[in-house]
C-alpha cells in the first residue's frame, strides 16, 4: 500500500480498534486532553542542537552539492501549489545532528510518506549516510540556528505550497495510529495544521503520567500557510494561527536513548535558550485567552515561576503527584529527577542573567 492510500472504512476500524487497545494498555485511553485542563507540561527531553553560522548547502555522496537518495531526482517543483482541501497526503521532514543511532528507526516508521527530507546540522557521524539509503528520501545539510528557523527552511526549500508535511526529530517515530488518523483526515481549505502529542519513552518503557502526556505540539503544517516561532528549546504556531485542532494518536518520543551525560549536556544549553526567551517576555495578569491555550498557559506559567529558588522541586512534585508519575514506576521516577535537575539548570540560569 503507498504512503497516500486511503483505507477502507473496515480496515480503518480495524486498525483504530488495535490501536486503542494499545493506548488502552498503555493508560492513555481517556486522557488525550488532559493538558487543556492542566497548566504544567512536558519538555524535558527534546534536542538543542549546536548554533553557528546561518548556511546551507545540499549534498550529494562524495561532497558534490545537490539532492541526496535513491529517488531525489523525483524533486517536486515548488512553484506548482497544490490544491486545498481533500484528503491528506502528508510527507516529512526531519531534523538531524549525529543521529546515526535513531534515524533508521525514525525513517522505518515514515513508510506511509510520500516523500522524506532529511535536514541535518551538520552531523560527524554516519547520519547522512544511513538515510540516504532509503527509498523516498532527499538529504539536505544546513547550520543549525533555531528550531524554527531549521523547520521554516526546510519546508520553503523542499516542499510545494499547500503540501502535508509531518515534522519529527530523529529520536521519534511515526506510530501507527497516528499514521491512520493522519491517512483518515480530510481537512477544509481553512485547516492549517494539526497538533500531536508525543508519547515519551524512557529506557524502552512509556512514562506517560511523569511527563505529562498529551502535551500537544503543531507538527502537521500545510506548506505556506504560516512560519514557525522560536519557543523555548523547540518552536510552535504563532499566536494569530488561533486554536488548532487535535490529533488523538501520539507520536513516540525517544529523547534519553544517548545515556545521561549527553542529556546533562544537551540541557545545558536548552537552560540558556530558555532563560533567554523567559527573561525577555514581560510578565503580566494572564487573559482569557491565555488561560485557555494550554501552550501560551505553560508560557506564562512558566515566566511566572521564574528563578524562584524552589522552581525545581515545584516542578517535580507537580509531575510526581498531580500527574500521577509516581504511578510509572522507577522509569517515571528517574523521568522526574532528571526534570528537576533541569529546572535547577533552568533557574540558575535565570538568577544569574542580566536581565533578571
Amino acid at each position: 500500500m503507498r504512503g497516500h492510500a486511503r483505507l477502507p472504512a473496515a480496515g480503518l476500524a480495524a486498525a483504530q480498534a488495535a490501536d486503542l487497545g494499545r493506548r488502552r494498555r498503555l493508560g492513555l485511553h481517556g486522557r488525550v486532553h488532559r493538558s487543556e485542563r492542566h497548566g504544567w507540561g512536558g519538555g524535558g527531553g527534546r534536542r538543542a542542537l549546536g548554533g553557528g553560522p546561518r548556511r546551507s548547502a545540499l549534498v550529494r555522496r562524495g561532497g558534490e552539492s545537490g539532492a541526496v537518495g535513491r529517488h531525489a531526482d523525483s524533486e517536486r517543483r515548488r512553484d506548482e501549489p497544490r490544491s486545498s482541501g481533500g484528503a491528506v497526503r502528508f510527507s516529512a521532514l526531519v531534523l538531524t545532528l549525529d543521529e546515526e543511532r535513531h534515524i533508521a528507526r525514525c525513517l522505518s516508521s515514515l513508510a506511509r510518506a510520500e516523500r522524506i527530507v532529511v535536514l541535518d546540522s551538520g552531523s560527524t557521524d554516519g547520519t547522512r549516510e544511513v538515510a540516504a539509503g532509503f527509498e523516498r528520501v532527499t538529504v539536505a545539510v544546513r547550520a543549525f540556528t533555531n528550531f524554527a528557523d531549521q523547520r521554516n527552511f526546510g519546508l520553503r526549500e523542499s516542499f510545494r505550497p499547500g503540501d502535508w508535511v509531518l515534522h519529527l526529530d530523529a529520536d521519534e517515530r511515526l506510530t501507527p495510529g497516528l499514521a491512520l488518523e493522519i491517512d483518515a483526515l480530510d481537512p477544509g481549505p481553512d485547516v492549517v495544521a494539526y497538533n500531536a502529542a508525543p508519547l515519551v519513552f524512557l529506557g524502552g518503557t512509556p512514562i506517560p503520567r511523569a511527563s505529562s502526556f498529551p502535551v500537544y505540539q503543531t507538527r502537521l503544517t500545510r506548506v505556506g500557510a504560516f512560519e514557525f516561532a522560536p519557543f523555548g528549546h523547540g518552536q510552535k504556531a504563532p499566536e494569530g494561527t488561533g486554536a488548532l485542532p487535535h490529533l488523538t494518536a501520539p507520536y513516540e518520543h525517544h529523547p534519553f536513548e544517548k545515556g545521561f551525560e549527553e542529556w546533562r549536556l544537551k540541557h545545558e544549553r536548552y537552560a540558556v535558550r530558555e532563560a533567554e526567551e523567559l527573561l525577555a517576555r514581560e510578565l503580566r495578569a494572564p487573559t482569557w485567552d491565555v488561560l485557555r491555550d494550554p501552550i501560551r498557559r505553560r508560557t506564562w506559567l512558566n515566566r511566572f515561576i521564574g528563578g524562584s529558588a524552589v522552581r525545581p522541586w515545584l516542578v517535580w512534585s507537580y509531575l510526581m503527584f498531580p500527574r500521577l508519575g509516581l504511578l510509572d514506576g522507577p522509569k517515571g521516577w528517574e523521568y522526574c529527577r532528571r526534570r528537576r535537575l533541569y529546572e535547577g539548570m533552568l533557574r540558575d540560569r535565570m538568577r544569574s542573567h542580566p536581565r533578571r
